[in-house]
């Protein structure tokens, strides 16, 4: 019923899930979804944790900090405390605890990427449907795009989106589950001088999971160019160099090549120094 109310909760989460919690905090937290969510029954159920079971889960030298700490959640409406006056207490969770716990990483990826799709394809961002990179066209794109990214100087990282339409702006589907962070790096260190580097993962986003490619610049790098020549319906050639216009990925004007030069020189020169 609650999804019925709820067709996306992920705004609802991203509200839960910006309030910071410090570590004693997160511990407890943890400690009370995982003995007050009982799944013995045909659908999880939420039950009182006494003071005695969190105390001997925490195992806290202080015996009054789980009583402090579990106030302070109740404050923020993560957990519900009930004291009596022997000076025991019970405890148990409450929706927004455990949504901050077991859907945190999930809303601020989807909202991270919600904030890449709104911008949509910038200087240092760019989507695809899909990524595939088994023939020579594939390759040759795939080259010549990460190149771009990694020359283009713009304030922010550097990302590519796999799995969004871009042309609907709407998720397409899961990226090809071949394409792995080992094999792109062999793919780069081929045909990239120098290699460009990057960081790759599948990550879950309300739609359905998508890939997030961050391609990392290195001004000592500069200028990044073709090591080896790729061929297919259009060619590439070994120094070719590359950057992005808006969201395109095009050859630099000689003003963009020498400034790329000079930035990757001026880079070279400070760590010689140091």
């Amino acid at each position: 019923m609650g999804r019925d109310y709820i067709r996306d909760a992920v705004p609802t989460w991203s509200e839960i899930c910006k309030v910071h919690l410090e570590f004693e905090h997160i511990t407890l937290l943890e400690a009370v979804n995982d003995l007050s969510i009982d799944y013995s029954d045909r659908h999880p159920k939420i039950k009182h944790v006494t003071k005695d079971d969190l105390c001997e889960r925490l195992e806290w030298i202080d015996p009054d900090l789980p009583y402090v700490i579990a106030r302070e959640l109740t404050d923020k409406g993560f957990v519900l405390l009930n004291t009596f006056l022997s000076g025991d207490f019970y405890i148990q969770s409450t929706y927004s605890g455990v949504v901050w716990e077991t859907r945190r990483g999930f809303t601020l990826q989807s909202a991270f990427i919600d904030s890449l799709v709104a911008e949509w394809e910038t200087t240092n961002v760019d989507f695809k449907r899909e990524l595939s990179i088994d023939t020579a066209d594939e390759k040759r794109e795939f080259v010549k795009d990460m190149i771009g990214l990694a020359n283009t100087k713009a304030s922010g990282k550097r990302w590519l989106v796999i799995g969004i339409d871009d042309r609907t702006r709407g998720y397409y589907g899961p990226p090809d589950p071949r394409i792995t962070q080992n094999r792109l790096e062999q793919l780069l260190s081929r045909y990239t001088d120098p290699v460009v580097d990057i960081r790759y993962e599948v990550a879950d986003y309300r739609s359905g999971p998508v890939g997030l490619l961050e391609v990392v610049r290195n001004s000592e790098k500069l200028p990044y160019r073709v090591a080896k020549a790729l061929t297919g319906k259009k060619r590439i050639d070994v120094g070719q160099v590359f950057v992005r216009h808006g969201s395109q990925t095009e050859e630099p004007t000689e003003a963009e090549r020498l400034a790329l030069q000079e930035e990757g020189d001026r880079a070279r020169s400070l760590t010689q120094v140091n």
